[in-house]
C-alpha cells in the first residue's frame, strides 16, 4: 500500500509490460482522426472512466485498438471512441422524461407539471443511459396507461378530427365533464371511459 500523501511509483519494466500488453494485435496508426483518440480522450467523449476503457482493451473486447507511432507510453495507445461509448452505454430508459411526454401529448410543461403534482404521472428515478446523471422518468407502463385511461381535449381533437369546440358543445350536452378540469391541470382531460359514443 502506498503511504497517505506518498506518490505511487512503479517500475520502469512493468509500465512497460503493461504498455505492451495493452498495444496486443494494435495497429499503427500515423495521423489519428476523430473518433480515433487515446484513453483519455476516448473516456472524457464516452461519459466513462480511463478504467473502463482499459478493461475493455484487456479483457479483448475491442474491435479495434491502435498504436499512435509518434506517442510512447500510456498515450500511445488508441481506441475509438465510438466503441467505447457504444460498449459502455446503460440499457435504455423504460420511460419517459417529463419533457418527452410533454412533446407526446402536444402539450406544455405546465401541464404536465400539474399532471406530475396531482399523482396522475408518477416519476421515478433513473440513470441517463448516455451521460449517466441522475434523471426522473414515468414508467412506460405507468405513462401508457394514463394514455389509456384519459384523453385531453385537443388529443381528442386530433383522433377525430373534429374541432375542439364541437366536441366541447357535444361533451357538455351529454353532461360530461373533464375529470381533470383545466382550473387544475390547465387543460381539460376527460375519463376515455365517459366519452364512448360520442
Amino acid at each position: 500500500p502506498v503511504p497517505e500523501g506518498a506518490v505511487p511509483r512503479y517500475l520502469k519494466a512493468s509500465l512497460d509490460a503493461f504498455i505492451a500488453k495493452l498495444l496486443t494485435d494494435a495497429i499503427t496508426v500515423n495521423f489519428p482522426k476523430l473518433p480515433i483518440c487515446t484513453i483519455p480522450a476516448a473516456a472524457k467523449r464516452a461519459n466513462c472512466s480511463a478504467t473502463e476503457v482499459l478493461e475493455l482493451i484487456i479483457n479483448r473486447q475491442l474491435a479495434w485498438v491502435g498504436h499512435h507511432e509518434s506517442a510512447r507510453g500510456y498515450l500511445s495507445v488508441l481506441v475509438n471512441a465510438d466503441e467505447i461509448r457504444n460498449l459502455t452505454r446503460g440499457e435504455a430508459l423504460d420511460g419517459f422524461t417529463a419533457r418527452e411526454i410533454e412533446k407526446d401529448l402536444k402539450t406544455t410543461t405546465r401541464v404536465v407539471t400539474a399532471l406530475i403534482s396531482g399523482g396522475h404521472l408518477i416519476q421515478v428515478d433513473a440513470t441517463n443511459p448516455v451521460n449517466r446523471c441522475p434523471v426522473k422518468i414515468v414508467p412506460t407502463a405507468d405513462y401508457e396507461q394514463f394514455k389509456q385511461t384519459y384523453v385531453s381535449l385537443f388529443g381528442l381533437m386530433r383522433e377525430t378530427g373534429k374541432h375542439f369546440r364541437t366536441l366541447k358543445a357535444r361533451l357538455a350536452a351529454a353532461g360530461v365533464k373533464p375529470t381533470l378540469p383545466a382550473s387544475i391541470y390547465y387543460t381539460d382531460f376527460y375519463r376515455r371511459a365517459d366519452i364512448v359514443g360520442l
